[in-house]
């Protein structure tokens, strides 16, 4: 594994400790921030026919109502709301919020009046996409960014011992014209 040149096998640790500690890092930053950077999932009663401020993030209208996304039809000023394919809920306050609608990506922000039918008690609150957690945005970010972390430190501590195993073994090296006495009357030897 050693070669002339000694180092190749040390960079080659050195690098991949330092690609090990950047994803660890990323993934650990992810993991621990992940949960505070969720929406706070405080819902505003909204009657039908209210006005809803709409932000580039866009909406979704809740129920309490497991079973009102089935049937719920809502527009936000004519244009037609999403409705979900299946049922999703967020816990408020330790109370289940069932999606009934979410704004499509087109919808521009702004104010729009809300309306639907049939008509019950709806909530507006976070687009249901920012409600769902990532994989990496919790415990499974906080274990594979230290996992990450852990193997960087173990490459880094290889790194450094067989830096210094080269150096050593560098040191007791001895020149091949020393080493055998016919060379040594030819004064040099190739390649050295």
């Amino acid at each position: 594994m050693l070669t002339r040149s000694g180092g190749a096998p040390t960079r080659t640790l050195v690098l991949v400790s330092a690609l090990l500690a950047v994803a660890g890092g990323v993934l650990l930053w992810l993991g621990l921030t992940g949960p505070l950077q969720t929406p706070q999932d405080a819902l505003e009663p909204v009657a039908d026919g209210a006005t809803v401020q709409v932000s580039d993030e866009g909406f979704s209208l809740w129920s309490q109502d497991p079973d009102a996304w089935e049937t719920a039809v809502c527009s936000a000023g004519g244009t037609p709301l999403l409705r979900p394919t299946a049922a999703w809920s967020i816990t408020v306050a330790g109370t289940d919020h069932h999606e009934v609608a979410r704004s499509p990506r087109a919808l521009l922000a702004g104010s729009y009046e809300v309306t639907c039918t049939p008509e019950q008690t709806l909530y507006a609150g976070p687009h249901a996409e920012r409600t769902a957690p990532s994989p990496l945005r919790g415990p499974l970010g906080v274990a594979a960014g230290g996992t990450l972390l852990g193997l960087a430190l173990v490459t880094a501590v290889a790194a450094l011992l067989l830096h210094r195993r080269q150096r050593r073994l560098e040191a007791f090296r001895v020149p091949a014209h020393r080493l055998d006495p016919s060379l040594r009357s030819r004064g040099t030897v190739d390649g050295e």
